[in-house]
């Protein structure tokens, strides 16, 4: 592995392999976390380049690092999430929200006036009311009962 395809590493390769772990692991993070870019993370830290170069040409030594930091990224991160939900549930639950739609602002387009603007608010309408219809409907009992008449 050539020393100069990590910024601020001194060139070891033990260096190397913890931060293409930590490369790894962020694209966990953002994988759980919702409204949480990886991609974008990556991009800051100068390292987006590399590890796309190392996944698309399937290098070993980026891919084993960074997968062992994904899935323990993933591991840690839902295991921490199913944790808050359990003891706090309201401050989990409104802290994913506010990050979702806190990401959908960094992503919206704005408002237009067209053929495909309608299409898009009839199709935005449309799947609210499908949404709400759906979380309204009854659940089936879990118990199947048999009638003999």
């Amino acid at each position: 592995m050539e020393t100069d395809l990590i910024p601020g590493s001194s060139g070891d390769e033990a260096s190397h392999f913890l931060l293409i772990v930590l490369y790894g692991a962020i694209i966990g993070f953002g994988t759980i976390i919702p409204g949480i870019s990886a991609s974008f993370i990556l991009m800051y830290l100068n390292v987006y380049d590399i590890v796309i170069d190392g996944i698309s040409r399937l290098n070993p030594y980026v891919l084993i690092p960074a997968g062992i930091g994904f899935v323990l990224s993933v591991l840690g991160f839902a295991n921490l999430i199913s944790l808050l939900l359990r003891k706090t549930y309201g401050y989990t639950y409104y802290a994913i929200f506010g990050l979702t739609a806190g990401s959908i602002l960094a992503v919206f387009p704005g408002f237009g006036i067209g053929w495909r603007y309608l299409l898009c608010y009839l199709l935005l309408t449309g799947g609210f009311i499908l949404s709400y219809c759906l979380s309204n409907l009854e659940k089936p009992d879990k118990k199947i009962q048999f009638r003999l008449r």
